[in-house]
């Protein structure tokens, strides 16, 4: 599946391939220049850090504006696949579209494609103006000439650019796509493709190589190798993706929320090293030690236990034994799909078990849930999480909101509040989730109240603070 054919095919086809009149490359720059745009973004953890927010990335990738709707289809690299560690995977937030007259929208992510690797977002407020793309649905052929608009670094304004080639292969498998002699830059991977007559007929994808022996991963050259902050190192083509693979989904974009599902067991996992195994003499190069599992988890409801250590998943052994495993071993089992069936093979007390676990849909992390800002206390507050649960050691039957910024010197950071405390109640009435604390808080509002009396869940300890709060933001 190479991109370079040999030569002695390169002057045959050049042979053999009837004239064909140039494409009007001015024409073409002209009329679709303003739907080539460059997209920013920011990458941050999906879990957010206690005390901070947690290293930051801004990137840039090409996508094309395909309608006056504002909807804009770019290739899905910025999206983490599901699964790994939410404190060090990065995800992308506060998109941005860049338009030729320098100014720049806001942007959401609307629909994303794993298969495809394809991600759709649209402008929050589109400028008039916007030309509509229609796509031509037709095929082309190896030796077909093609023009490629891609955008250039920022370091140029992101300005239109245009790439010309030809077809050199046409692939059916593992669906209908085209290869072409071109090396494109970054900032064209999501660009469009226009056949020799200036039709636009698809965009620049990625077909993305399955997890397979690296053996049997190694591309046919090393220009089709690309990698990302979110992905790291991803083996794949770059192919010209057509119109229909795709065309269904302007309409309707694939759900974000249904493409993020994942599946977990709800143990929290320690490697099982060399030591251990010598201290413990057991007769396995490695494994799980389960440090402690979950009330009401998948794991739970099996009958798993706290120093239960896990040594084979669905017959498999897991010779685990280094930290940097673990996020290999939560990797597989996110991805295995909510409501598959895990057998698992542990040992208690130096015997071994089997048993076969459901799997449920992962908790949301952090970065997922919602928030609520309160100018007046100068902080935000969100929804409690599972990494809150296990990481400060609470009951699984708290209850309350999470502090998750807050104003330097600000009210509740001189009251004593800190990132990760839990608000438990507002003037002694409850607060069990974000919607009592936004009408406890509203009360105190309507009341016009100088101060307010917290409490607080901090860990293992519980305090009351009193926090004054401060005028609304324009009022009289």
């Amino acid at each position: 599946m190479s991109r370079i054919a040999p030569a002695c095919l390169l002057v045959a086809l050049c042979a053999l391939a009837p004239a064909a009149a140039a494409p009007d490359f001015r024409a073409i720059h002209e009329q679709y220049r303003d739907n080539v745009v460059a997209i920013t973004y920011t990458l941050r953890p999906k879990e957010k850090p206690r005390g901070g927010q947690g290293r930051k990335v801004e990137e840039a990738i090409c996508g094309v504006l395909v309608d006056d709707r504002g909807l804009v289809v770019t290739s899905a690299d910025p999206f983490p696949e599901p699964g790994g560690d939410p404190r060090t995977t990065l995800a992308p937030v506060e998109f941005e579209v860049h338009t030729r007259d320098g100014k720049i929208h806001k942007a959401e992510a609307v629909g994303l494609d794993r298969e495809l690797n394809i991600a759709w977002l649209r402008l929050l407020a589109p400028p008039p103006g916007i030309r509509n793309i229609e796509f031509a649905r037709q095929t082309m052929d190896v030796g077909d000439n093609v023009v490629v608009m891609g955008v250039l670094a920022k370091r140029y304004g992101y300005e239109p650019v245009l790439y010309t080639g030809f077809v050199n292969a046409v692939l059916s498998h593992p669906r209908t796509m085209y290869s072409l002699d071109l090396h494109l830059q970054d900032l064209s991977i999501g660009g469009l493709v226009l056949s020799q007559s200036g039709r636009p007929v698809g965009i620049i994808g990625e077909d993305i190589l399955e997890e397979t022996p690296t053996s049997e991963r190694t591309p046919g050259n090393t220009l089709s190798i690309f990698g990302s902050f979110t992905q790291g190192r991803r083996v794949g083509y770059p192919m010209v993706f057509p119109w229909s693979l795709f065309a269904d989904q302007a309409a309707a974009p694939p759900p974000l929320q249904a493409a993020e599902t994942r599946s977990w067991l709800g143990v929290v996992m320690q490697p099982l090293d060399e030591d251990l195994i010598d201290y413990w003499k057991l007769d396995v190069n490695g494994g799980i030690i389960l440090a402690s599992v979950v009330d009401g988890s998948p794991a739970a409801r099996a009958g798993l236990k706290t120093s239960d250590i896990l040594v084979a998943m669905d017959g498999e052994t897991l010779n685990v034994t280094r930290n940097e495993q673990l996020s290999e071993f939560r990797r597989r089992v996110e991805r295995l799909g909510v409501g598959r069936d895990v057998n698992l093979t542990y040992m208690r007390a130096g015997v071994r078990r089997d048993v076969t676990i459901a799997l449920d849909e992962a908790p949301k992390t952090a970065w997922a849930v919602a928030e609520e800002e309160d100018e007046r206390l100068g902080l935000t507050v969100r929804e409690i999480t599972m990494d809150d649960i296990l990481g400060q050691n609470l009951e699984g039957s708290v209850r309350g909101v999470v502090v998750s910024e807050m104003e330097r010197a600000g009210p509740a950071h001189l009251a004593g509040l800190q990132t990760g405390d839990v608000i438990q109640s507002l003037d002694r009435n409850p607060v069990t989730d974000l919607a009592a604390w936004r009408a406890e808080t509203e009360r105190a509002r309507a009341s016009k109240q100088e101060s307010i009396l917290l409490l607080v869940q901090r860990q293992t300890e519980t305090v009351f603070l009193r926090v004054r709060t401060q005028p609304d933001p324009g009022a009289p």
